[in-house]
């Protein structure tokens, strides 16, 4: 979101150089619920891009690292991980893909930075 958002300042700035590294050497994965609160937040609530920005975005940006569908076995690791760490079932769905998609890291400024949660590490990327 923040590579979008003309007033991310400093955010936008740091979004803007892991998309283009992720981009660069086909690491990054993104699951649908990133993108359906990326949409939600971009194009619904604060109208960053128009229909076009969005249609251009998803094309170049999410669709090369867009993983498929949650199965249902991801949506109970989902509900395994909730429980297990008391964190929210939107999260614990983003975490639930990493993990079928066996990333290593995944970047969140919602979840603990630096925690382990079931091999997936995650970062916040905007941390100092």
């Amino acid at each position: 979101m923040y590579s979008v958002d003309p007033g991310a300042g400093e955010k936008r700035t740091i979004a803007d150089r892991l998309v283009e590294e992720s981009i660069r050497n086909g690491s990054a994965r993104a699951s649908a619920q990133v993108v359906a609160e990326w949409l939600h937040v971009v194009y619904v609530r604060h109208r960053y891009l128009d229909r076009k920005g969005v249609e251009s975005y998803l094309s170049l940006i999410f669709e090369p690292m867009l993983l498929g569908e949650p199965t249902a076995r991801a949506y109970l690791d989902a509900i395994r991980l909730k429980e297990r760490y008391g964190i929210s079932i939107w999260d614990a769905i983003v975490l639930a893909d990493a993990r079928a998609a066996h990333c290593a890291v995944m970047f969140s400024e919602d979840l603990q930075h630096g925690q382990i949660y079931d091999g997936v590490r995650v970062l916040n990327p905007f941390l100092s």
